[in-house]
């Protein structure tokens, strides 16, 4: 099952036949005239692969970015504070999901484009989570054992945080 695909995903993709590989699906979204951060999304497929379906795509689809993060900063001029970003998501109406994340941004950085800001927000079940990703574990023979699996971005580095919430 595909950890986030979000649905302007699904709307580009609607209609589409498949088998397809890559190249297919994004001549083909760019032919229904597809969102940019659509665009940015499927062009992080694998090449060479060829998709069964469009839970197949949405399974390699890498979230270059929560689709609401982008269009809530499209059109900022960079480089850019945190206080920046998070004021014109504000004047933007961004949803409150998108603030928490441009929130947890390192403080008294200087963004240079929407991909280093998109590089430090994190998305988990179609949420933008930094700071907090909270995953059920159980303690066996010594070692915790996740009830399930969250993929996380290349090199990233967590800090695991054990909290005991009564027994299983």
């Amino acid at each position: 099952m595909a950890l986030y695909c979000s649905r302007e995903i699904f709307e580009a993709l609607e209609g589409l036949q498949f088998p397809a590989t890559k190249a297919q699906i994004i001549t083909y979204v760019t032919q229904r005239d597809a969102p940019e951060a659509v665009l940015i999304s499927l062009n992080s497929l694998p090449d060479g692969v060829e998709f069964k379906d469009i839970a197949a795509v949405c399974d390699n689809v890498s979230i270059v970015c929560s689709l609401d993060v982008y269009r809530a900063l499209e059109g900022i001029r960079f480089p850019a504070t945190k206080p920046e970003l998070l004021a014109y998501a504000v004047n933007r109406n961004a949803p409150e999901c998108v603030l928490s994340a441009l929130r947890a941004l390192a403080p008294r950085h200087r963004y240079l484009s929407i991909s280093e800001v998109c590089s430090n927000v994190l998305v988990v079940e179609g949420e933008e989570v930094l700071a907090n990703v909270t995953v059920s574990a159980l303690y066996q023979d010594g070692v915790f054992r996740p009830l399930e699996s969250v993929p996380l971005p290349d090199g990233l580095r967590v800090r695991l945080i054990v909290e005991p919430l009564g027994k299983a």
